[in-house]
């Protein structure tokens, strides 16, 4: 059985008194988000669209996008276990997942990373809303940037779809927004945390998020309501600076108008929270 974790090795991952880093302002990052159309939409004969691939394919594709566009962090949803497997297979050791989701519905969210650019920390996950009322297990990531020892906290969602899901598509941000607020609590200002995936609104996921303290690539209009966002967006708290955000259109990857990559960097101090307690019972 493939496990939901794909990067398991938790021990001795610390970094040592007094070792070198980068000051932060002097490191950027690319963080990388998409939809990655699960496989069994294409894996029957002929499949959905012109550009229909089996999902491995299209996770290879995917993988080599990711390296080209310089990606050290990303979040990539609904993938089933072809593509979660094809990911670790095309990564060959550079990039490691740890995934969430619906898994008793094959259905897999995950958070990647770069082994080169951040040390795994912890994981966790915790029960959000998905479509019909199911519950989701949402994938929390802990990593610690090699260059700065600055700590972030990524998230991997994808809400119910348009029409009756509008129900879940609420309680799931009101459960996010709460983890994201515990999570203020109980670290402070030492972990930044990133919540990223298809969220399957566009102006209302992105207005609550803002008015939540998060900052987004994506600039808000004078009207938050009027802002041109779609349905697959990233967040970030406290000490993100994005440097905008680069729109991808690849059919040949992805059913959703594009793929996104953005840049950023970490404005506050190279400070590592408490190594404890991270992974406490959640909700």
């Amino acid at each position: 059985m493939l496990g939901l974790s794909l990067a398991i090795t938790l021990s001795g991952l610390v970094s040592a008194p007094g070792a070198a880093q980068d000051a932060p302002d002097d490191v950027r990052r690319g963080f990388f988000w998409a939809n990655a159309w699960a496989n069994h939409h294409t894996a029957r004969a002929g499949g959905d669209g012109r550009f229909a691939m089996a999902g491995a394919r299209r996770m290879e594709r995917m993988v080599r996008l990711i390296h080209r566009r310089d990606a050290d962090v990303g979040v990539l949803v609904e993938m089933e276990r072809p593509q979660v497997r094809a990911f670790r297979r095309a990564s060959a050791g550079r990039y490691a997942m740890v995934t969430g989701g619906t898994p008793g519905r094959g259905i897999y969210d995950g958070v990647f990373y770069d082994t080169d650019a951040y040390r795994l920390v912890d994981s966790y996950h915790f029960r959000s809303w998905t479509k019909h009322g199911r519950r989701a297990r949402v994938p929390v990531v802990f990593l610690d940037d090699r260059r700065t020892g600055q700590r972030i906290a990524v998230m991997a969602v994808h809400h119910a779809a348009f029409g009756s899901g509008s129900r879940w598509r609420e309680r799931a941000l009101d459960r996010e927004i709460a983890e994201i607020r515990r999570l203020r609590r109980t670290h402070g200002p030492g972990v930044t945390v990133f919540i990223a995936g298809d969220f399957n609104s566009t102006e209302r996921a992105y207005c609550r998020m803002r008015k939540a303290g998060l900052s987004s690539p994506v600039r808000p209009a004078k009207r938050c309501e009027n802002t041109p966002v779609g349905i697959d967006q990233l967040f970030g708290d406290r000490a993100a600076r994005f440097s905008g955000y680069r729109r991808i259109v690849r059919p040949d990857i992805t059913d959703h108008p594009a793929v996104y990559v953005a840049r950023f960097r970490l404005a506050a101090p190279a400070v590592s929270a408490p190594g404890r307690g991270l992974s406490a019972a959640r909700g």
